[in-house]
């Protein structure tokens, strides 16, 4: 029975010894088990080449962690990966490298880290291309089935590659200090390329023949990647959907372009990237670009079409300091066409919103010639006209609208003639005309209408218009500066509305010895003489 009773009472402590273990073994926790991250290289894409001339490329790549850790990552970069990181312990998916050379392959990897383990990326490379030696051409894609490709020293008359579907070709063995001459022809296409020229004096220089459009950061970044030298035909950026255009910093190789047409952009601040462009061979077009607060275009020496710059509401300065000629208009603000209408004034068209409400400085130090008319519209802030002290006359029409603080235009004092139309139309604050002495002729209209602070017209020495309009002038009170005027064509006179207007002794000579050959209107002025009056001496109220 003792036996028993022993047998029993070992078996009870096995079972709470047992049982107190499996108690506390439930009770302890659970170990974590760590997730690894894992890593992705993403651009540039292993093995991609990049044209001689990169000198940055933006790495990136991404990299997933199951557990939501913070990951941290190590770039090595270089010719051969060194044993040190690049750089460590980054948290963002991207890394820009500078300093790139030609001819070299560089290659790069990253690693990962959760806070407990590592894990390390696969190792790519890419290249950058050797400089090569001669004239680099690259022509826009018109879908066509081929392009041949002539070529010669005088004109572009031998074929050098036929049929080919290529986008591009090297020329190659030049001779330093000779112009060549090529041009591209499409088959299966209308479309035509101009025959053009380059002057070879060094290798480096690389050409896109025809019109290229970039409607996004990526669109300029590649383009301008391939270090183009000179486009020979339009240069076109206008943001898309993405409104993702900021910087043109990608394009500064370009020093030649055939045209320039900017439009509809929000982000960009500066037009810096264009600032080594020497020849424009047509216009120029910079509007509604948003945010851009100036325009330096110091290296630009000719402008073969127009200039306009208009509807950029935070635009402050424009700076073309060696820009000698521009061969079609300037327009600043936008650009108005105006029709006299005799007695009821005039009616025209204006292709401006805005203007540039904030332009105040303007400096075209080396201005010389303006080919084209000249329109100056609704610049609110611009309170002279220095930018035009070089200039002797208009060849074109002379256009000043609707300039709120305009109050000195004594830059013109040059000026001799207007080879067509000239308008002073609603420039509030301009209380006179001080730089007009000098002219003799406004060929065809003059215009000065709707200057609420014009007191006088300094147009001393103007002997010949076509049409004198002098209408709606509050505060003008006499037109005595017009005493040398002898010649008005079939547009006749027509002087009305001006408040304060009585005395009309300037235009003594012109009734009495010059030429009137279309109709005087004088009315609704504080006195209203007629012709035969003003010459036999009731000139004045």
């Amino acid at each position: 029975m003792r036996n028993k009773l022993l047998k029993i009472l070992l078996i009870l402590l096995v079972v709470t010894s047992c049982s107190k273990e499996s108690m506390n073994d439930s009770l302890e926790p659970e170990k974590e088990i760590n997730t690894k991250p894992s890593i992705t290289l993403l651009s540039p894409s292993n093995n991609a080449e990049f044209e001689s001339g990169t000198v940055e490329q933006l790495l990136t790549w991404n990299a997933q962690d199951a557990d939501n850790d913070a990951l941290t990552y190590n770039l090595y970069f270089g010719e051969t990966l060194p044993n040190t990181p690049t750089v460590q312990n980054i948290s963002d998916l991207e890394y820009k490298v500078t300093g790139l050379q030609n001819n070299t392959i560089y290659r790069w990897k990253v690693v990962v880290n959760d806070g407990t383990e590592t894990v390390e990326s696969n190792e790519q490379s890419f290249k950058i291309k050797e400089e090569q030696k001669g004239v680099y051409l690259e022509w826009q894609n018109i879908n066509a089935s081929a392009y041949d490709l002539y070529f010669g020293e005088n004109s572009a008359s031998q074929k050098i590659v036929a049929d080919t579907q290529e986008l591009s070709h090297l020329f190659q063995d030049l001779e330093v200090g000779t112009r060549y001459y090529y041009k591209v022809v499409p088959k299966g296409s209308s479309f035509v390329f101009d025959e053009h020229s380059f002057f070879y004096q060094e290798q480096g220089v690389k050409i896109f023949d025809g019109n290229t459009s970039l409607n996004n950061q990526d669109e300029i970044t590649n383009f301008g990647q391939k270090s183009f030298t000179e486009i020979t035909g339009a240069l076109r950026i206008q943001q898309n959907f993405r409104r993702d255009i900021r910087e043109l910093g990608w394009l500064q190789d370009l020093l030649k372009v055939g045209s320039i047409d900017l439009r509809y952009i929000d982000g960009l601040t500066s037009l810096y990237g264009l600032h080594n462009i020497t020849f424009i061979k047509q216009g120029v077009y910079v509007r509604n670009i948003t945010n851009i607060t100036e325009i330096e275009l110091d290296k630009l020496l000719s402008i073969g079409g127009s200039l306009d710059i208009s509807d950029n509401k935070n635009l402050e300065k424009i700076s073309m300091n060696k820009l000698s000629n521009i061969w079609g208009d300037l327009i600043l603000g936008g650009k108005v066409i105006f029709l006299l209408n005799n007695t009821t004034g005039y009616s025209g068209s204006i292709d401006s919103s805005f203007g540039n409400p904030l332009v105040s400085d303007i400096t075209f130090d080396n201005l010389n010639n303006i080919y084209g008319n000249i329109n100056l519209y609704k610049n609110e802030s611009l309170e002279n006209l220095n930018f035009l002290r070089n200039l002797e006359g208009s060849y074109k029409d002379f256009i000043i609208w609707d300039n709120d603080a305009l109050t000195d235009i004594s830059a013109l004092s040059k000026f001799k003639s207007m080879a067509q139309s000239f308008a002073i139309v609603k420039n509030d604050n301009l209380s006179n005309l001080i730089g007009l002495e000098n002219i003799t002729i406004v060929a065809w209209d003059m215009l000065i209408s709707e200057n609420d602070n014009l007191e006088s017209i300094n147009l001393d020495t103007l002997d010949t218009t076509s049409k004198l309009n002098i209408s709606n002038n509050p505060n003008i009170q006499n037109i005595s500066n017009l005493s040398s005027l002898r010649r008005i064509g079939n547009g006749g006179v027509y002087i009305y509305g001006n408040d304060k207007l009585n005395d009309y002794c300037g235009l003594y000579g012109l009734y009495e010895y010059g030429q009137v050959n279309g109709t005087t209107y004088i009315n609704n002025n504080k006195y209203n003489p007629t012709s035969w009056g003003i010459a036999n001496g009731y000139c004045r109220q």
